[in-house]
């Protein structure tokens, strides 16, 4: 991997905009952007293993370490964009699936547009939910239930954390979200362009901001202590919260100014730049506004 600091800025002085977009789409076309590669787990049957030439080593590895990440990753897929993405978005065609193989994009949108940016955090979102989901109820061998949120921790006085089981388990959210961020961030870590790699792990971050923690305490028993459990967000609050950022999108400008880097961003950045942001926005190019020459 690169660590270098050198940063390369292509101005384009020339007053034809054509000019000045014909070599910013040479340069896009050699550094293409691709989209996430856990999304070719849609078209998945079988397992993980008929995706080995598709995936890259380190997802693919990921991956066989987990027998059922595969499958929770798909059922993610298969329930956030054919029902939840429609259900946001106002319309339908930018939900639509395009790609029918596995090797083919799901969806022609670029990755820094707007349609993308709800589909970036969409599909967190609704990654986050199912792998904090999975850890509850034992399908996955490396985690378990919230250590923080079972017992023998006490949330309030009288209360108790329920115990770790198939149905009455706590959520691990804070394991859903830094598992997504090695499997989803990763691949754009090192995008060369700044702008774009902004755009694209900041989106991927609103989705994992829109899912929270929320504790429900029942009522005291016969012994007069009453049960805690921890429950990720509902569905129809994830839905809420991101038909608002996705309302209050903020476009961007790109002008003929293309910076170029070779310096791999951390995985933990852009969600710090969240912290504190209870209604964070999306963000995308405007491509319609006029380009602005330097």
């Amino acid at each position: 991997m690169n660590s270098g600091k050198s940063y390369h800025k292509i101005s384009c002085n020339m007053t034809p905009d054509g000019t000045v977009w014909l070599i910013y789409l040479i340069i896009k076309t050699i550094t293409a952007v691709r989209e996430p590669e856990w999304w070719k787990l849609y078209h998945m049957k079988y397992g993980s293993k008929e995706m080995k030439t598709l995936l890259s080593p380190f997802l693919y590895r990921q991956l066989l370490r987990e027998p059922k990440l595969s499958f929770i990753l798909h059922e993610a897929l298969k329930q956030s964009i054919p029902h939840f993405c429609k259900k946001i978005a106002v319309s339908s065609a930018l939900c639509r699936i395009r790609g029918i193989h596995p090797s083919k994009p799901l969806f022609r949108h670029t990755l820094d547009s707007k349609p993308a940016a709800l589909l970036l955090a969409l599909t967190t979102a609704t990654l986050v939910k199912h792998i904090s989901e999975a850890c509850a109820t034992g399908r996955l061998r490396r985690c378990a239930c919230d250590s923080r949120m079972s017992s023998p921790f006490r949330p309030l006085s009288g209360y108790r954390w329920t115990m770790c089981s198939n149905s009455t388990g706590s959520h691990n959210v804070n394991y859903a979200k830094a598992l997504s961020r090695k499997l989803i961030d990763n691949q754009y870590r090192c995008c060369p362009f700044r702008q774009t790699r902004r755009i694209i792990l900041h989106n991927i971050a609103v989705g994992r901001r829109v899912v929270s923690t929320n504790v429900k305490c029942g009522q005291p028993d016969k012994t007069g202590r009453g049960i805690c459990v921890a429950r990720a967000s509902e569905w129809i609050t994830i839905q809420r919260r991101l038909r608002i950022s996705y309302i209050r999108s903020m476009g961007q400008t790109r002008g003929n100014d293309i910076e170029l880097t070779t310096k791999c961003q951390g995985i933990m950045k852009s969600d710090s730049r969240l912290r504190g942001a209870r209604r964070p926005q999306l963000v995308y190019i405007d491509y319609t506004a006029p380009l602005q020459i330097v």
